[in-house]
């Protein structure tokens, strides 16, 4: 009915990491291996997505895949002011990207 104190012997770890093949690392690796291992699994139960919402929702990406296209290009070209066109191109996507109404008006589906 008081205080319990619990108690783990190192000998009992030490086999416990032998057997997880962790036999000559010591008791802080293996509660870290424990503990990355549960939290990884915590994550991927309670992770629902809201961020990527937005992107699984365009209707018409062909623009934005154009535009990477176009960066991919002229960065493998040569030329003068290749690199200052390069850099505009992906300022464009950033921006484009990082707006969420002009990033609908972009991914519209195109009208026929």
């Amino acid at each position: 009915d008081g205080p319990v104190m619990s108690a783990i012997n190192d000998k009992y770890v030490s086999g416990v990491a032998e057997t997880l093949g962790l036999k000559s690392y010591g008791i802080i690796a293996v509660y870290t291996v424990i503990l990355v291992t549960v939290s990884q699994m915590v994550r991927r139960g309670v992770y629902v997505g809201w961020a990527d919402i937005l992107y699984n929702e365009m209707e018409d990406s062909s623009r934005l895949f154009q535009l990477c296209g176009g960066i991919r290009l002229i960065h493998s070209l040569e030329y003068g002011g290749a690199k200052k066109d390069e850099a505009k191109l992906y300022q464009t996507l950033i921006k484009t990207i990082r707006n969420p109404w002009f990033l609908i008006e972009v991914t519209k589906e195109k009208q026929t």
